[in-house]
């Protein structure tokens, strides 16, 4: 009677050698989420900057908003690496929303009851117009459709684009949740509103307001700043420490941590998807802007 031995071995290798295989013979393979890592392509140094959120706006330029003793709105070449051209702005800006449709941006300040909107003529930012008919203090906002979606405490609300800012058309409450300004950050994907709490939870929504799901781990100390791809996988950056990536499944019971710390970044403050590649992505934060790339090892 022959003796049949039992071993164990790692497969992980063998698995990669086989999609790689795969990949040279022009077979596709089902990329699965423990795949997902992170590249980081560029790191871009505003020598003198305190960078604090951005957005990409046509195929060229990355509005910028830069905390530094000038308070200024920067419109920078993301192909070149170079600012081309800044605006004054009164107030320390802390999230962007841009409006492809009507070609603005909406500008939310720290610490006032107020928002901005300001036109965009090729590479000028007009003078940011005081949106005299909201009355919150605004976090992260958002469009969607014909309306802008804003972060206020313990709410979303949100109205429509193209009103001027004089209207006197208020605000429309979508749902009651437990959001507080100066903590959140927010995204719209796939009809659903994802967002981080007060209570240092990544939570998604229907654009009805019906949960959808809730995640909440200590690997996330300070969840502030997030960006959803096309595909619902969310981004998570972790403003403790030096900072952290985390991403997160469509579904919310997944997560992988992708960068533990960033090597020059500090204080990251925004996270914002590239327009011409929704794999790409820029995190912003003191002296430095850098570009990542979503990758499935």
């Amino acid at each position: 009677m022959g003796i049949l031995n039992k071993t164990e071995h790692d497969v992980g290798d063998q698995i990669k050698d086989i999609r790689n295989c795969c990949k040279k013979l022009g077979i596709k393979c089902l990329s699965q989420f423990t795949d997902i890592q992170v590249e980081l392509v560029k790191t871009f140094h505003i020598e003198g900057s305190d960078l604090s959120c951005g957005v990409c706006v046509g195929d060229d330029h990355i509005i910028l908003g830069n905390r530094s003793s000038k308070n200024i709105l920067q419109v920078f070449d993301k192909k070149t690496g170079h600012v081309i051209n800044t605006t004054k702005f009164e107030q320390d800006a802390c999230r962007l929303c841009y409006d492809k449709e009507q070609n603005q941006i909406f500008i939310s300040p720290f610490e006032r009851k107020i928002l901005y909107k300001a036109e965009i003529v090729g590479d000028l930012i007009n003078h940011p117009a005081l949106l005299t008919f909201n009355d919150d203090y605004v976090w992260a906002s958002c469009k969607h459709g014909k309306h802008v979606f804003i972060v206020v405490d313990d709410a979303f609300k949100r109205f429509v684009s193209t009103q001027s800012p004089n209207d006197s058309t208020k605000m429309t409450t979508v749902v009651s949740t437990n959001t507080d300004c100066g903590t959140n950050g927010m995204n719209i994907v796939k009809k659903t509103i994802i967002f981080t709490t007060k209570d240092k939870e990544v939570k998604c929504i229907t654009i009805q307001g019906e949960d959808v799901y809730c995640f909440k781990d200590e690997m996330i100390k300070t969840p502030e700043c997030i960006t959803a791809l096309p595909s619902g996988l969310v981004l998570v950056v972790d403003r403790d420490s030096k900072g952290s990536l985390h991403v997160l499944s469509e579904d919310g019971n997944k997560h992988k941590t992708l960068l533990h710390n960033f090597d020059t970044i500090t204080d990251p403050r925004d996270i914002w998807l590239d327009n011409d590649d929704h794999k790409t992505f820029y995190i912003a934060g003191g002296e430095y802007l850098q570009k990542y790339r979503i990758t499935y090892d």
